[in-house]
């Protein structure tokens, strides 16, 4: 059985139609109870961000490894286990994640999504998902550990991700507004020698690479056009 943003779904062998919300009591009362032996995580990490002007600032959190260790075993207690799905969009530009809690019953409460810059390496994209999960089982569990300074610091990384990705993206825009002015079978023609040369799409390809794909949209534009024409009256050879 399901619950779908805290919805709990049951239905029986008389009533075979579709179900509709109700509380079976199961995981609601097992939740109530565990919740009730939770007490806030103690925030035994601090963080060091470096700013570009060369300061520093930090703050203290709770680690995600933490945040299992203490409420996997109260959750087990009551017959409870907390997990996290995610998922990659299409374009790989966002990971999201959501937390989901079972009931031995076979119920299974889910999460909202949350969504989160793909950090366009393995190492940023690991960020990002680590950061996801941590927050999205806190929030279902109703567990606070960060501190006015924690949230000032994710909103200062988060400005500072977005001005490097709004200049970052400047060149696949223009990518773009150049394939928009050829033919669409020329298009089809600079897509299958972008992928052979950077293995992959332009909305796949890394951030930072966005400045080597313009320049070669751009020169297999050219090469589609040919040289340019001889001018009028020209001789074709040097008298």
């Amino acid at each position: 059985m399901i619950i779908d943003h805290a919805e709990v779904t049951a239905t029986t062998d008389e009533d075979p139609g579709p179900s509709l919300p109700v509380s079976t009591g199961g995981l609601i009362a097992a939740k109530v109870k565990a919740l009730a032996d939770m007490a806030e995580l103690p925030r035994d990490k601090t963080a060091t961000i470096e700013t570009r002007g060369g300061g520093s600032y930090g703050y203290k959190y709770t680690d995600l490894a933490s945040v299992f260790s203490y409420v996997r075993p109260i959750l087990a207690a009551h017959g409870l286990a907390v997990t996290t799905d995610q998922e990659t969009s299409p374009d790989y530009r966002y990971v999201r994640v959501r937390a989901r809690l079972d009931h031995v019953s076979g119920e299974t409460e889910f999460g909202s999504w949350l969504a989160m810059p793909n950090g366009g390496d393995p190492q940023g994209t690991g960020s990002s998902l680590t950061y996801a999960k941590r927050y999205q089982v806190l929030s279902h569990l109703g567990l606070a550990t960060e501190d006015d300074d924690a949230a000032k610091a994710v909103k200062q990384v988060n400005q500072a991700t977005e001005r490097e990705t709004l200049g970052r993206t400047r060149d696949e825009a223009k990518a773009r507004e150049l394939l928009n002015e050829i033919p669409p079978d020329q298009v089809k023609l600079v897509r299958k020698a972008f992928k052979e040369e950077f293995g992959c799409t332009l909305a796949q390809l890394a951030q930072e690479r966005h400045g080597d794909a313009l320049s070669f949209i751009r020169d297999a534009i050219a090469d589609l056009a040919g040289p340019p024409p001889q001018a009028e009256g020209a001789a074709d050879e040097p008298g």
